[in-house]
């Protein structure tokens, strides 16, 4: 079965395959024997057999984009999306500096597949509560970013697609990654996982890991009402009853 939608088509896809090597020092679940689920918002627990296959299937079919190195203490990569407009930051294993020679500024390679998601009762769109998304994007809920370096030893391909990535969406990145960790703070980065790239960080203590995308600001997405709305159920029965009389 096919992970990626067949309707959909990445601008540069990644056409990048997967080292189980590098995987193991990433993420050594993934060659095990438990079952896992892929996401927040699925309940099924897939053999790592599958999950290895959709992760390759990501690799070569996934939009490929921007990534840098924000910081090696501890090791934080921020991942470009154009569709979002924006970067999500991750953090990955300390040892990873000096097994891939990293420095602060090092340019990486991303390779991004995305999520369209509603409320279960609203039926509204929602947004990952660790994302930014800027004024260019596209609608979607939530990116699923994977580091290429980090799981594929496709090392030309990889560095053909970083040169041909214009300058300015070098600079975009720079720019978005100091935006996020400007508004949520470096501490909020997303684990690097494969088995984590689709499962957002909660902000200010909120169990909430998704928030409306309608309305200034995002409203929390929450299954309480909200003050507004508790005042105006109050103030419809006081007319109500007024009417009554």
């Amino acid at each position: 079965m096919a992970y990626v939608d067949p309707n959909s088509f990445a601008s540069d896809a990644g056409g990048l395959t997967l080292s189980l090597k590098k995987l193991e020092a990433l993420e050594p679940a993934l060659l095990g024997t438990e079952r896992h689920v892929c996401s927040p918002v699925c309940n099924v627990k897939h053999t790592t057999t599958e999950l290895q296959a959709r992760l390759s299937e990501h690799l070569e079919k996934g939009d490929s984009r921007a990534a840098v190195v924000v910081s090696t203490t501890p090791l934080l990569v921020a991942a470009w999306s154009d569709d979002l407009d924006g970067a999500v930051l991750l953090r990955f294993p300390g040892a990873f500096v000096e097994r891939y020679s990293l420095t602060p500024g090092t340019r990486l390679l991303t390779v991004n597949l995305y999520q369209a998601l509603r409320h279960p009762r609203t039926k509204e769109p929602v947004v990952a509560v660790d994302l930014v998304p800027g004024p260019m994007a596209t609608g979607w809920s939530n990116v699923l970013p994977c580091i290429a370096e980090f799981v594929s030893d496709d090392t030309e391909r990889i560095e053909a697609r970083k040169r041909a990535i214009d300058e300015a969406e070098w600079r975009q990145l720079d720019e978005a990654a100091k935006v996020r960790v400007e508004r949520l703070g470096a501490n909020t980065a997303r684990p690097g996982s494969p088995l984590l790239l689709g499962t957002p960080v909660a902000i200010g203590g909120s169990p909430d890991l998704f928030r409306s995308a309608t309305g200034a600001g995002f409203a929390r997405l929450s299954s309480r009402p909200t003050p507004e709305v508790v005042m105006g159920i109050i103030v419809a029965i006081v007319i109500l009853r007024l009417l009554l009389m």
